[in-house]
C-alpha cells in the first residue's frame, strides 16, 4: 500500500471522498 493510499483511506474514514475536487488518489 502507498502512502497516498493510507492518505486516501484515512480520509474516507473521516467522511472526506474528494481531495482538491478530484479523487485523492488522483490527485497525488
Amino acid at each position: 500500500m502507498k502512502a497516498s493510499d493510507l492518505f486516501v483511506k484515512a480520509l474516507e474514514e473521516e467522511g472526506v471522498e474528494y481531495i482538491f475536487g478530484i479523487p485523492g488518489e488522483e490527485n497525488l
